[in-house]
């Protein structure tokens, strides 16, 4: 009987090998993966499952053992320890299916994650690596990336006058966010934690008092698991082993960051975060509030999918506007205020100019093919691109774009070859002004071309989503499901000018319910102002 085969992509894989594809980007292949081996249902239980187990792994008996000076270490490895299962559960389900049948116990790993060898092990299986063989499994985010040079240098400038004591701490600083800090910096001298370049400028050029610290310069012990330390768990607990063992290599850069919170936090410091997901901010921002300081978290990106995802450690959640901030309350813990802000990028954005004569005919922006996604298999965003390509292919005669998503470059997802199709890198937003269509998944730059007065397509999601996805529940979007889909839906939308129209009309009364302040611009970054005045006296 032949030897199974697990590999990361087709091309690892040899003519006639009974193989399993990690990422598959090939329509009508047959090898297995994970779309043609588990159903919606089971790909919703499987991610709900990891969401509660990520959530009282670290609880016993009532108690949490993780809590070092009043932070809950585990708390803040929430996410990474949802990710670490979800891999862990996925890739036993698919070991369970394939070896069910089967009597050579032999798994051949090539190019794939440690889950794999640590799943094999725990069911029995032998596994052998070859070709690339495995590699580990990264929980996203679980370090940050150290600042470069120029980053150092405009913070040393920035930081000529560093204000004693400040109350106002502003975590991240990713281009969106901009705006948002602009207005604060003018409001009261700052501590920024891991500021971008942009937000540095910004503080030379107002002459705003700031002082900048980043948590990979706290980071401390870092260490991804090994196969060694894999091979030592017991296997009738791999997964929780696993979240175990990748919990104690951070265990101390999470605690440094969190009494870097605590230094920084007192009653009266306020927090606003650009995210308060990942591993190094919660841990920060849970040391300050342990501190007595309070935290905004501003939302980014739609929310929606399972009530169960990881949840804010903030005080205050500041969302677009009312559908997130009903979806947000039933889905997080009590105690936290949500509060409709808006979104400073697409205030203004009524009135806008028609495209140039220079424009692509379609532009789609891509999602990563990652696994901690609520229902989705990894292969869908790619089978996305690869119906873009092939649309492309089909009609010479329009001019067609994809943007990748960055989180593709940046934690190594799979991206199939481009061929026919222009890969570009612009803003988003100047993308979307030189567009003429615009195709998403579960993007936010669906909500952006809505705003911006561009008809949207959208290839529906084939898993379980969840009680609540924002962009298909418009009603402003077609979907597509094939390049000849996508081929009729364009034809229908450039052809007919009524129907344009009528989808841009569709998309902006969606955009004026959605975001709150729609069409008046500077009510965002007033209103955080506002809140963050009033937790300082609070």
């Amino acid at each position: 009987m032949k030897v199974l085969v697990i590999a990361h992509s087709a091309d690892l894989v040899e003519t006639g090998e009974r193989a399993f594809v990690h990422q598959l980007d090939t329509p009508g292949s047959d090898l297995l993966t994970y779309s043609s081996l588990i159903s919606s249902s089971e790909c919703a239980a499987i991610d709900r499952e990891a969401y509660r187990q990520a959530r009282s792994w670290y609880v016993r008996y009532g108690s949490d053992r993780t809590v070092v000076d009043g932070v809950s270490l585990g708390h803040a490895f929430e996410y990474a320890a949802t990710e670490t299962l979800i891999r862990h559960y996925r890739a036993a389900f698919v070991l369970r299916k394939l070896l069910a049948d089967s009597a050579n116990r032999t798994v051949c790993l090539r190019g794939v994650g440690a889950e794999w060898w640590t799943m094999a092990r725990a069911l029995g299986a032998e596994p052998t690596a070859q070709g690339p063989g495995i590699v580990p499994s990264p929980a996203s985010g679980s370090h940050p990336t150290p600042p470069s040079r120029s980053c150092r240098l405009a913070a040393r400038i920035a930081g000529v006058f560093p204000p004693k004591n400040p109350w106002l701490v502003l975590v991240g600083s990713p281009a969106w966010a901009r705006p948002y800090h602009r207005h604060l910096l003018r409001t009261a001298p700052a501590q920024l934690v891991d500021p971008g370049r942009g937000v540095l400028v910004s503080a030379i050029g107002q002459r705003a008092r700031v002082t900048s610290i980043w948590l990979a310069d706290l980071d401390q012990g870092r260490r991804s698991p090994t196969l060694s330390d894999l091979a030592a768990m017991s296997p009738e607990k791999e997964p929780l082993r696993a979240v175990e063992a990748r919990f104690a290599l951070l265990q101390a850069s999470m605690s440094s960051w969190a009494r870097a919170g605590r230094r920084i936090g007192r009653p009266g410091a306020v927090a606003v975060a650009a995210q308060d997901v990942l591993p190094p901010a919660r841990a920060f921002l849970l040391g300050l509030r342990a501190a007595g300081g309070s935290v905004v978290t501003l939302e980014h990106g739609l929310s929606g999918g399972y009530t169960e995802l990881v949840s804010s450690v903030a005080n205050i959640e500041a969302v677009w506007g009312e559908p997130q901030a009903s979806y947000t309350r039933a889905a997080s813990q009590s105690g936290l205020r949500v509060v409709s802000v808006g979104w400073p990028r697409l205030e203004s954005a009524e009135a806008v100019a028609p495209p140039r004569d220079d424009v692509w005919d379609l532009l789609h922006f891509s999602q990563p093919s990652e696994d901690l996604s609520a229902g989705n298999w990894p292969e869908d965003n790619l089978l996305a691109l690869q119906m873009v390509d092939d649309y492309a292919e089909r009609h010479p005669e329009r001019r067609v774009a994809i943007k990748l998503h960055p989180a593709n470059e940046a934690l190594g997802f799979a991206v199939p070859p481009i061929r026919h199709a222009r890969l570009v890198t612009a803003e988003s937003l100047t993308l979307i002004r030189s567009a003429r269509v615009v195709l998403v998944g579960r993007s936010t730059t669906g909500l952006e071309a809505m705003c911006l007065g561009r008809p949207v397509l959208q290839v529906p999601a084939r898993g379980y989503i969840g009680p609540t996805e924002f962009i298909a529940e418009s009603g402003a979007t077609l979907p597509v499901n094939s390049a000849d889909e996508l081929a009729a839906a364009m034809e229908h939308l450039l052809s007919d000018r009524s129907a344009y129209g009528d989808a841009i009309e569709r998309g902006r009364a969606y955009a004026r319910s959605f975001i709150h302040g729609f069409g008046q611009p500077g009510t965002a970054v007033r209103r955080l102002a506002d809140l963050v005045a009033e937790l300082r006296h609070s």
